[in-house]
Parts: structure tokens; C-alpha cells; sequence
């Protein structure tokens, strides 16, 4: 599992799976739970912090981690493109 994608869809899988060899109503109150706890725990946690940090602090650093994100998610479509197309990576073969 590389991206966030991943592990939802392995998540989901891995539900469907137990629901399918398990008890539908136990998986899915299961589901509901340890949802509700996850749920929970990031907005007491975002409460606490939003005690210490300014929401224009918080902005900024979202804002900054969405562009890393974004330009990690191109470098890794850009790296795997040009391993398929060349067979080594463009920044290995500058290397050289």
C-alpha cells in the first residue's frame, strides 16, 4: 500500500471478505464502532490542538502539505511513466 487509495480499497476488501465468511450484522456494527471511535478521537484531538495553534498557522500548513502532496503524486506518475517508457528512471540516468 503506497497511497491513502490503497488503503481504503484494501480496507473495503478486507470488509467484504469478512462479511462475506463472518456475521454481516457483527461486521457492520464493528464497522460503525471503530468508526465512531476513530471519528472521536480526531475531533477531541483536533480541539486540543486547535488550543495551541492559530487556525491561520493550521491554514498555512495544510495549504503547504497539499502542494508536497501534489508534487510527490507527480514525481511518482513522472518516475513510473519514464520506467515504462525507457526502463530506468530519467533522474538515474542523469546520474551517469
Amino acid at each position: 500500500m503506497r497511497t491513502p487509495e490503497d488503503a481504503c480499497c484494501a480496507g473495503q476488501i478486507a470488509t467484504i471478505g469478512l462479511a462475506a465468511s463472518s456475521d454481516v450484522v457483527g461486521v457492520t456494527l464493528g464497522g460503525i464502532v471503530g468508526h465512531s471511535i476513530c471519528t472521536g478521537a480526531a475531533v477531541l484531538g483536533g480541539r486540543h490542538l486547535a488550543s495551541y495553534v492559530d487556525e491561520r498557522t493550521m491554514s498555512l500548513l495544510g495549504g503547504l502539505l497539499f502542494i508536497a502532496f501534489g508534487a510527490h503524486a507527480y514525481w511518482e506518475v513522472c518516475s513510473a511513466a519514464c520506467t515504462l517508457r525507457f526502463g530506468v528512471p530519467v533522474f538515474l540516468k542523469a546520474l551517469r
